[in-house]
């Protein structure tokens, strides 16, 4: 007899040039109970990571682990996850140049979505998904 494993989608999505293509990851989970047993709570995580000085490949990995353990809505997944240096450009432009890959240099992603949403509010966009953004990255900060 077959076992059926529930599967979680999640996209990340890499830039080249102006084209952009969607790449999916499956992740397949054995037991969903098991799952809730495990979840992290958002203090571990924060201690985990800081925020203030974390790579776009870390910062995507914190998402999915944020999403994984229902911190986070996709959605908020999604915005966080995206960091173009992931991309296969930026892998390509660095063994070109002879530089190192942008999805390893450190930044401060908490003071980024905080200029984000300034500038937002600057301009009149709607805000309320980057304030969440900040929210979450300001108690992340906190806790760690």
């Amino acid at each position: 007899m077959m076992t059926t494993i529930p599967i979680q989608q999640t996209s990340i999505i890499s830039s080249y040039s102006t084209n952009l293509t969607k790449q999916t990851r499956y992740v397949a989970s054995s037991d969903t109970t098991s799952q809730q047993s495990e979840t992290r709570s958002l203090s571990d995580i924060a201690k985990k990571y800081d925020v203030e000085n974390i790579s776009p490949e870390e910062m995507a990995q914190m998402s999915q682990e944020l999403y994984d353990n229902n911190h986070i809505s996709l959605k908020i997944h999604a915005l966080l996850s995206f960091q173009p240096e992931l991309g296969d450009f930026d892998a390509i432009l660095a063994q070109k140049t002879g530089t190192s890959s942008l999805s390893n240099q450190r930044r401060n992603f908490l003071q980024e979505w905080e200029d984000r949403l300034q500038s937002k509010q600057d301009e009149g966009l709607a805000i309320e998904n980057t304030k969440k953004i900040v929210n979450l990255l300001q108690n992340l900060s906190a806790l760690s």
